[in-house]
């Protein structure tokens, strides 16, 4: 089918099964769907509107309504995008969407204009998690308050969103709880403008988004899921500069979501580390599959909700030009206590995993910290303070439990002539742990260089006594994961011929010394000579 030169209004939702080729146009102020089935694609409705921006809109509205084909395919273009497309709203007719789609091949690249300025606003709000730990009450000014805003203020975690805005009852549905927020306070709502904005959708699953270019140019944000979904694959895309984020979820359209062997490089590469605030990717829901993706000097890499995730074979850089006792940030942030993860061949490049509970409302729930695995990975710093650490567990609230965390076959090393003092430890600016409680701790078979104290559980220790006595003291120096205590004696072995024993095994007492870190032997002769002790800093689980 031939279009004539000329604008033509087509002023309903129109099929049309027919190879279309253009010499006019359609009008941009046609109100309905319009698809075609024949030679769905970019370039035909790029012929059709002559506007790059309509077109990418006219293709999507027409590929969640009926075109018989379940891809996009942006034919290799590169199309310029002068404002924000929100899909829910070219789509028009439908909140949720449950059907396989694909948009692939092509470059979307943000050019210069206001539509990207973020959006601000400020309101007083209560907050009463014994009544609802999800909601904001007695909003102020809340129609000023944009679903999809960053929430900011006293005792709110990290990358918390508003995931739905009820104006009538002033109220706000946040993504996660929040830990530490006081019954009233002013919080501040930070809009950001994101390429392809899927939040008006209450529920989109099944989306598949792959060989795409966010060419974001510091000026937009590439991509935010819609507000409940499930088995979103997002893979071999280039997140190219996105001026505040990434990939952005505000409820649980993340859920079962994999992110694979994309690249992300940040705005902000020119800045140092304490001046970052770009975020490449945060998850609120279950079963996340991050693979093999290349992440270059954001504030974080991802902050990750929920459990049961898995994250193998990416490597995040996030160092800076500082040159001595430079700052670094976390590359992982694991913001809920329990996580049952999986981290495996990773390379973290001056940054740390941090394990923390932020998104809980209840800081004495007795749900231990761990079910966390990270094994294989590769960990390399330069420039650092000697007190830098790798993986760092964060607990908020007093006295907390660990139960189940493995470290082991890494690699840990500095470079640069840097020198580390250990590569775990615990911040305890908002809580502490209670170490006689600690169950199910591995951390062996791990290599270090440059590396102070070489940390490990079980830890293998010489007992040594040139003379004769009853009562050895073993040491453990420091070297028990996360400054714990000595909790256990697996194994007790003579090196060799010991003076004076006669085979019977010593009485052990535990958590000794004043950080409880080591072990009494009791004879019941006096033995000189040398032994071999295994220590572990858990309980028997």
């Amino acid at each position: 089918m031939l279009v004539p030169e000329g604008e033509y209004l087509i002023g309903r939702s129109i099929t049309l099964d027919a190879h279309m080729r253009f010499t006019g146009r359609i009008s941009d102020a046609s109100p309905g769907r319009i698809a075609f089935t024949a030679n769905y694609n970019y370039d035909t409705y790029l012929q059709a509107f002559q506007d790059e921006q309509v077109a990418l809109e006219r293709a999507l509205q027409a590929l969640y309504g009926f075109t018989d084909h379940t891809d996009l395919d942006l034919c290799g273009r590169s199309i310029a995008l002068s404002r924000p497309i929100d899909v829910h709203a070219e789509v028009g007719d439908r909140d949720t969407f449950g059907v396989r789609r694909v948009i692939h091949n092509g470059q979307l690249s943000a050019s210069s204009s206001s539509d990207w300025d973020v959006g601000m606003s400020s309101s007083t709000a209560s907050y009463d998690a014994a009544v609802d730990q999800l909601k904001l009450t007695n909003v102020t000014n809340i129609a000023a308050v944009e679903r999809g805003s960053l929430v900011q203020g006293t005792g709110v975690g990290r990358e918390i969103y508003v995931r739905e805005v009820d104006i009538p009852n002033a109220t706000i549905t946040l993504s996660q709880p929040l830990y530490a927020a006081p019954a009233s306070q002013t919080y501040t709502f930070t809009r950001f403008r994101y390429m392809l904005d899927f939040s008006g959708f209450t529920s989109i699953q099944r989306q598949c988004l792959r060989q795409i270019e966010f060419n974001c140019g510091r000026r937009a944000s590439a991509l935010m899921l819609g507000r409940a979904g499930i088995a979103w694959h997002i893979e071999h895309c280039w997140f190219v500069r996105p001026k505040d984020r990434g990939i952005t979820s505000i409820g649980e359209g993340c859920n079962g979501i994999s992110i694979e062997s994309n690249e992300f490089i940040s705005p902000e590469t020119d800045l140092n580390v304490e001046d970052r605030t770009a975020i490449a990717v945060n998850t609120n829901k279950n079963d996340m599959k991050i693979r093999n993706n290349r992440v270059v000097q954001f504030l974080h890499f991802a902050v990750i909700a929920g459990g049961g995730h898995l994250l193998v074979g990416n490597h995040w850089w996030q160092g800076d030009g500082v040159v001595e006792n430079a700052a670094r940030s976390a590359g992982v942030i694991f913001c809920n206590r329990n996580v049952k993860t999986t981290m495996v061949g990773n390379y973290c490049d001056n940054a740390f995993i941090e394990l923390t509970d932020e998104y809980n409302a209840n800081s004495s729930s007795n749900r231990a910290y761990g079910a966390l695995t990270i094994t294989g990975n590769i960990f390399t710093a330069s420039s650092i303070p000697n007190w830098f650490t790798y993986i760092r567990l964060a607990p908020i609230g007093p006295d907390q439990e660990i139960d189940g965390i493995t470290v082991t076959d890494n690699s840990f090393k500095t470079i640069g002539g840097d020198f580390m003092d250990r590569v775990e430890s615990v911040d305890d600016d908002r809580g502490s742990f209670d170490h006689a409680r600690t169950v199910n701790v591995t951390f062996t078979g791990n290599l270090y260089e440059q590396i102070g104290t070489r940390t490990a559980s079980p830890l293998l220790v010489t007992g040594f006594n040139l003379f004769p006595s009853t009562t050895w003291n073993i040491l453990t120096s420091g070297r028990l994961p996360f400054g714990g205590r000595a909790m256990r004696v697996q194994s007790i072995a003579p090196v060799s011929t010991l003076s004076g024993w006669d085979g019977r095994m010593p009485q052990v007492a535990l958590q000794q010394q004043t950080d409880g870190s080591g072990v009494s032997l009791t004879w019941q002769d006096s033995i000189a000579g040398e032994i071999l002790v295994t220590v572990r800093s858990d309980l028997p689980s």
